[in-house]
């Protein structure tokens, strides 16, 4: 007899489920952990960083948000966010920031292709939800410097 209608497998499926839910980052083992800090005088930053946040725990990409210094791969601070318009006509969105290295995960390897600790994302494109198109770059940036061991599957960027 079961409680609830539930078996023990079902208790157990129920369990793991919750866990994905809970602690996302024990999901997956190729996911690269990032902690946003804020700088100082961020102002404006600091929403487009929560969008940032927002989309990365929307999206199914390898990025996943740390909580914690001890939990993160690497630290990123963005220290300025400016639009301007390029040379045909269309809007570039600048995100510039700093990166730093805590620890690779346990499912990669680092590259010879050192993670550059000043960087500037260059988001070419329509007004709204760019941020999307920030974290794509940011996850492109990453995968240079953070790869999956060997014989594990690479996932292609486009």
């Amino acid at each position: 007899m079961s409680i609830g209608g539930l078996g023990l497998r079902g208790h157990l499926l129920a369990g793991l489920a919750v866990t994905g839910l809970v602690c996302p980052t024990m999901v997956s083992a190729d996911e690269i952990r990032i902690l946003f800090v804020s700088s100082r005088d961020a102002g404006p930053m600091d929403a487009q960083v929560r969008k940032l946040e927002r989309a990365i725990g929307e999206g199914r990409g390898t990025l996943a948000l740390a909580e914690s210094l001890g939990e993160a791969h690497v630290v990123v601070q963005f220290t300025e966010y400016r639009r301007s318009i390029g040379e045909k006509g269309e809007p570039l969105f600048h995100w510039v920031g700093q990166a730093k290295l805590l620890k690779p995960p346990k499912e990669m390897t680092v590259s010879a292709i050192p993670l550059p600790e000043q960087f500037e994302l260059l988001v070419i494109g329509e007004e709204g939800r760019e941020e999307l198109r920030a974290l794509k770059s940011l996850e492109l940036m990453l995968s240079k410097t953070l790869r999956p061991r060997a014989g594990k599957a690479v996932k292609e960027a486009i």
